[in-house]
């Protein structure tokens, strides 16, 4: 687009996210989830976690480290194995980038 000088200052951005293992658990989680069509509601009912865990999951709650257990669950309902949760490739990456927090 074309170069406008802005007259106020463009809005801070959150830090970029930390691309830990708990932040890819959460983007696979919403990502694997939204393909299914469901909302956190309907996962948390299927995979039998309360709907506060799964945001926090798919929030990436600093400090927060889902059980395994927990993990395992939503794996089981989103029909992929543990570790498909915790993947992600260049594009991935690239699409991270962009994240609003």
């Amino acid at each position: 687009g074309s170069m406008k000088t802005l007259t106020r200052p463009a809005p801070k951005r959150l830090a970029q996210p930390e691309l830990t293992p708990n932040f890819w658990l959460g983007y696979n989680l919403q990502k694997f989830r939204r393909a299914k069509d469901l909302t956190q509601e309907k996962l948390a009912k299927i995979s039998k976690v309360s709907v506060r865990v799964l945001r926090d999951a798919e929030t990436a709650v600093p400090g927060n480290n889902p059980e395994l257990d927990t993990i395992s669950k939503l794996a089981q309902a989103l029909g992929v194995e543990v570790a498909v949760l915790f993947k992600h490739d260049a594009k991935a990456e690239a699409d991270a980038a962009q994240f609003e927090v």
